[in-house]
């Protein structure tokens, strides 16, 4: 989403730009009302902004149904990491 600005970006706004459309994918991630700021509440306790707080449960949970699976009976299939291609 582009937001309609009325003021001319710096070099650097745009430099920062294209290196985030280079190296970064969003993602969007929907909550129901009120939901947003108790994510920014438990992000704030930790820290962290709500993005690095949500990316780290993320993790967290990809980790564990990779040690655990993702279900207590046993049956696991490790999904191959992408980060690393």
């Amino acid at each position: 989403m582009e937001r309609n600005n009325s003021r001319k970006k710096t070099a650097r706004e745009e430099k920062k730009e294209i290196y985030i459309k280079e190296h970064y994918e969003s993602v969007m991630f929907r909550v129901h009302n009120g939901e947003r700021e108790r994510l920014q509440a438990y992000a704030k306790k930790l820290g962290l902004s709500v993005n690095e707080f949500l990316y780290q449960s993320v993790e967290e949970k990809i980790k564990r149904i990779d040690e655990e699976g993702p279900h207590s009976d046993g049956e696991t299939e490790k999904i191959s990491d992408t980060k690393s291609e």
